[in-house]
């Protein structure tokens, strides 16, 4: 279950960076949603318009006809809706935030901070860095281009990122204009990088 703590840092951060004002409500979608939210008001339409009292069954038809669309676990779905009197007052805004966008959002956290909660902040820190520093290192081989990392692989995994490599690099070299070759777009690498225990599984999520 998702804590009171990153629904609302998912709000306040899609606030910051949308400029959106306190006064617009925040309703967050939960993990299962159809688009067509306001199916009483359609079936009641329906019904009038066809001169049925079965608003109720309509709806449960258009219900069954609908997709549902599901939101992944790490993915926050915000309507955010604009007060009365607001040009825009009948409409409302889908925004998302993902649990990296979150986890991105160091500066900005601490930019809350107060002075001793910085001070404490910056104790533990020291202590999980300590942590970091003892824990046992795994490596995890990446392949990258002068860009991008393209692909990670585990430690027994060698083999299997040399062939991705390749067929990067293959690619690569069919999409290049046979008159004039960009060897920088070419560039593509395997390297180890070696990384705490508690962090090697977050590279192949």
């Amino acid at each position: 279950m998702t804590s009171v703590y990153h629904e609302q840092a998912a709000e306040q951060k899609l606030r910051d960076e949308c400029g959106i004002p306190d006064d617009w409500t925040a309703t967050m979608w939960e993990s299962s949603v159809r688009f067509i939210g306001e199916t009483g008001v359609v079936s009641r339409a329906l019904a009038d318009k066809y001169g049925t009292d079965d608003w109720m069954g309509i709806s449960q038809m258009i219900i069954g006809a609908t997709t549902p669309m599901l939101i992944p676990e790490d993915c926050r779905m915000f309507a955010f809706r604009p007060p009365e009197g607001h040009v825009a007052a009948e409409h409302s805004f889908l925004l998302t935030a993902t649990k990296r966008d979150l986890e991105m959002g160091t500066d900005r956290y601490l930019s809350r901070l107060d002075e001793d909660q910085l001070r404490h902040a910056r104790c533990t820190i020291d202590d999980l860095l300590r942590l970091k520093k003892d824990e046992v290192k795994r490596v995890v081989w990446r392949v990258c281009d002068d860009f991008m990392c393209l692909g990670n692989f585990r430690e027994d995994e060698y083999l299997k990122a040399v062939e991705f490599m390749a067929e990067k690099a293959k690619g690569n070299f069919e999409k290049e204009p046979k008159d004039k070759i960009r060897h920088k777009s070419l560039q593509i690498e395997l390297k180890p990088e070696r990384v705490p225990e508690s962090e090697y599984e977050s590279f192949f999520q």
